[in-house]
């Protein structure tokens, strides 16, 4: 079995949220760095190349918003692409104060009049270096990681399709770029997740409360990663 500790983030990694108050890096919950690889499940991983001092937020690790986690995403024919996600605290938004009836098609979200408010969650998410693997010519693309609205045990509650970082104050110049080739090793993007809770009460039990992580991780060497989640609430 792998037990798990607390971990400060390196000094030169540390970015404005773990600064927070005191002036003390904020504990990020992560693995130790195995010799053998990280145990999923009753299976190993090895980790293709990652950073010198990368340590792995497992599968099912649950974090406060503020809290670090380290994660990785591969697409098909990608490089594995190892990066450090922290969520900022939740905020509601009325109805009222967004524009979202005229950039969400109907059919597609909930109307804003079904919405009694909107949950908007800011986050970083820094390049921390990619694995040396995959072939650029075959897949140029970044497997960006994907965050999602989520309830208290990672379900996904109404994630509202189309860009909540419209919402959010984000300058897309600040977020993930779609290609490898803009994508800068040790920078901090910006981005945002937008949830809802609908005014007919329906789905109250599943309150987006939360925001979710799913490994997108292609290939068999990293597949007991696949689609494992990580929480912040």
């Amino acid at each position: 079995m792998t037990m798990s500790r607390v971990v400060t983030v390196p000094s030169a990694r540390r970015t404005w949220r773990t600064l927070l108050l005191t002036g003390a890096a904020v504990p990020r919950l992560a693995s130790a760095q195995p010799a053998d690889g990280y145990q999923v499940g009753d299976e190993a991983v090895v980790l293709p190349s990652p950073p010198a001092d990368f340590s792995l937020t497992l599968p099912g690790t649950t974090l406060a918003h503020g809290q670090s986690a380290e994660v990785l995403t591969r697409l098909p024919h990608g490089p594995t692409l190892y990066w450090e996600i922290s969520t900022d605290c939740p905020r509601t938004i009325a109805p009222e104060e967004t524009d979202l009836g005229s950039v969400f098609g109907k059919g597609v979200n909930p109307a804003p009049d079904e919405v009694d408010h909107y949950i908007l969650t800011p986050y970083d998410i820094t390049f921390l270096g990619d694995g040396g693997d995959g072939n650029p010519v075959l897949q140029s693309a970044v497997a960006v990681p994907v965050l999602i609205a989520a309830d208290t045990v990672g379900n996904a509650v109404d994630p509202l399709l189309y860009s909540a970082e419209l919402h959010g104050g984000v300058d897309p110049a600040d977020m993930v770029p779609g290609v490898l080739d803009k994508l800068v090793e040790g920078r901090t993007y910006r981005g945002a997740v937008l949830g809802c809770v609908r005014n007919d009460g329906s789905g109250a039990a599943r309150k987006p409360v939360g925001v979710r992580f799913l490994f997108q991780a292609e290939g068999a060497d990293l597949d007991p990663l696949h689609t494992g989640r990580v929480v912040w609430r």
